[in-house]
């Protein structure tokens, strides 16, 4: 077995700052922090000095040689990710971008200012609340139900399972050529995120899983549920406006072939009229 490493306290000192202490250090060691590696992350110690970039370590991590005569014995080590400081200036700009918007609309008007002219108020318009077993238009052709099936099964193959892709297929076919085949997608996206929520529970309380950098691999089997319940609901503005629009062609159909009857029925009705019996 190796040498034994030194003793190591940790403390969290900011959002995105970390503070070790490091005693009884007889030998080089690496000093390795557990979040994943990039340049932003530094690391110096009490007395100033900067360790450098860092180092990948167990092919995630971020390490620092300690191999310093000044990294024996005790030392202690901030460190810090560096570009938050850019993220911290942003969000105050931001801050203070909606501050000065909000005054811009409170603000009392200027002296001398010409008041903006009363403009029409456009028709109100009332809400129409809409239950989730409601349907849109009416179910279209088979033939654009497979088509639309098929491009989007293949669209959800490049981020999903292959099964993931197969069952959105068939929701969507069936969503568009079935009368009710909405209410089912959006009841399978509902039931999908539910089931892998309480499977991903029920794990824990069975499994115990400690919160750490593991605590992910016993619920890799619950990753591809939620990305179909995602997918069925971006799905589902497009069937609503394929069967609506479908809806509207046909009424637009019917609505002619009535007009044409309805001229032909006039035209015999005044033929009919202008026969004069013998």
């Amino acid at each position: 077995p190796g040498p034994t490493g030194p003793r190591t306290t940790v403390e969290r000192t900011g959002p995105v700052s970390y503070r070790y202490r490091i005693t009884g250090a007889t030998a080089p060691y690496w000093l390795v922090l557990g979040q994943s590696w990039n340049d932003g992350w530094t690391a110096r110690t009490s007395d100033g000095v900067d360790l450098g970039r860092p180092v990948l370590v167990n092919g995630y991590a971020n390490g620092w040689a300690m191999d310093r005569r000044g990294d024996l014995g005790d030392v202690v080590v901030d460190v810090t990710w560096a570009p938050q400081r850019t993220v911290w200036v942003a969000l105050a700009a931001s801050a203070l971008g909606v501050l000065l918007c909000c005054w811009f609309v409170v603000r009392p008007p200027a002296l001398g200012a010409a008041r903006p002219r009363r403009r029409s108020r456009p028709p109100t318009m009332t809400p129409t609340l809409v239950g989730p077993l409601a349907t849109d238009g009416t179910p279209t052709g088979v033939p654009v139900a497979l088509a639309t099936a098929v491009g989007c099964g293949a669209a959800a193959g490049l981020v999903m399972p292959w099964w993931a892709a197969v069952v959105l297929a068939v929701l969507t076919a069936v969503a568009l050529a079935v009368r009710s085949g909405q209410v089912l997608l959006r009841a399978a996206a509902v039931l999908v995120l539910a089931a892998a929520t309480g499977w991903i529970v029920l794990t824990q309380f069975r499994v115990g899983a400690r919160v750490d950098f593991e605590w992910m691999r016993p619920f890799e089997p619950a990753h591809a549920p939620p990305l179909l319940a995602v997918a069925l609901l971006v799905v589902d503005p497009l069937v609503e406006t394929l069967r609506t629009r479908d809806g509207q062609r046909r009424g637009r159909s019917q609505t002619a072939k009535s007009t044409s009857v309805d001229g032909s029925i006039r035209s015999v009705r005044k033929n009919s009229s202008s026969v004069i019996p013998d």
